[in-house]
Parts: C-alpha cells; structure tokens; sequence
C-alpha cells in the first residue's frame, strides 16, 4: 500500500510538473511572439513596452529598458510610451497648428520621401473612421485597410495603396484619426521607390539601403514621434 500511495504521488508529481513546464513555455512563446511584433513596428506604442517588460525580466534576467539599442529610449507620455530615436534630431517638425505635431526626415535617395500633408473633413472617411481614397481625386486607387494603432492615447486607422510605374513604385500611407468633436483628419506620407536592377552599378548599393530603410520602417520612425499638446484630440 505504502508502495502504490508512493507511486501515485510521483505521478501526480509529474503532471504537475509537465502542466507548470506548458504553462511556462505558453507564457514565454506569447511574450516573446508579442516583443516582436513592437520591433517589427506592429505595435501600438501603449502596449509594447509592458510585453516586453515582463519578456526581459522573466526570460532574460535584465530591464527591457536597459536591454534595448541605444538608439532608442523611452519617456513617458500621459499613460502611453513614445520611442524617441536620436537620429530624428535633425529632422523637421510638422505642426499641426490645432493639437498636434511630429517630425520627418527629408530622404532623396533610393527612397523619396515627400512632404506630409494633411485632409481634414469627413469626406471618403468609412463608418469604421478610415480613409478609403478619392476616386475622382489626388489619390484614386483603391485604398485597403492595415492596422490600427493608438499612439498618444490617440486611435488612428491606418490605410494604404500603392501604384507602380517604369521602374518605381509609389506607396501612400494614410493615418486617419478624429476630434473630439467627430470631424476627421488624415495624415498622407507619400513615397518614391525606385527598383534595384542587377544591371545598374548602384544595385548592391540599392539593396543594402532598401533593407535598412523600407518604407513601413521609416512610417513607423515618424510616428512614434507624435505628440499631442491639447486635449481637442
């Protein structure tokens, strides 16, 4: 009898043992799956830090904080953390003029970058709160839906389109996000790509900046620093 309870016991043990190792492995597979979708830039700059808060501190034994690139730190903004990269220091400041702002880079090179611009209104703005293009406008192509993101504390719909032509490629990204008093704006990032052609001298040259500086990578670079200065938002 002793022998049998003895048994059992090891084996209760082990079950145990093997639903701690599950939970365990759950947790670590979500936090770190999680971690990495803020470095690729899928996150909201709310919730990121948390996850990999707790990634680093219990999988990694240091701070998240202190385990990142020094080319980024993290100061607080209301309860959201905003990612401010030093390389931004010499780019310019848009303003809104009535509660917000943030900075871009000026880029001529395999990749143009364009002034932002801004559509205030609710014209060809979806019930959801998304730009969906002006088809008889500046930008008719079809416009389909990537994300939403909440930076600030402010929701913003993010819309996309793109169009192609000798040799380039002409991606748009639209930020759509609303007043308090429920009239609209969106912000427009417009860019130039031009394609690496193995024939042309500057091909590797092409490559190397194209994988350092994709157009979702420098989207996600501008708006991290945005920033709200009233409350109208």
């Amino acid at each position: 009898m002793e022998y049998i309870n003895k048994k059992s016991v090891f084996k209760w043990v082990l079950i145990y043992l093997f639903i701690a190792a599950a939970v365990y492995g759950f947790v670590y597979y979500f936090l770190a799956r999680e971690c990495g979708k803020y470095a690729e830039g899928i996150f909201t700059a709310e919730r990121a830090p948390k996850i990999c808060s707790a990634y680093f501190f219990f999988y990694k034994g240091n701070n998240f904080y202190g385990a990142q690139d020094n080319t980024q730190n993290y100061a607080n903004q209301q309860e959201n953390i905003q990612v401010v990269d030093p390389s931004t220091a010499d780019w310019k400041t848009w303003d809104s003029g009535d509660g917000f702002e943030f900075k871009y880079p000026e880029i001529e090179s395999f990749i143009k970058f364009r002034q932002p611009e801004i559509l205030r209104g609710n014209n060809n703005v979806n019930s959801s709160g998304c730009y969906m293009g002006d088809r008889e406008g500046k930008y008719p192509n079809p416009v389909v839906e990537k994300q939403r993101i909440i930076i600030d504390s402010v929701p913003f719909c993010i819309t996309w389109t793109n169009d192609s032509a000798m040799g380039r490629s002409y991606p748009v990204y639209f930020y759509t996000a609303s007043y308090k008093d429920g009239n609209h704006f969106t912000l427009v990032f417009s860019f130039e790509v031009m394609a690496c052609l193995k024939e042309n001298s500057d091909y590797n040259a092409c490559q190397g900046f194209l994988k350092l500086n994709n157009t979702d990578k420098i989207i996600n670079d501008i708006m991290y620093t945005f920033k709200k200065y009233t409350n109208n938002l």
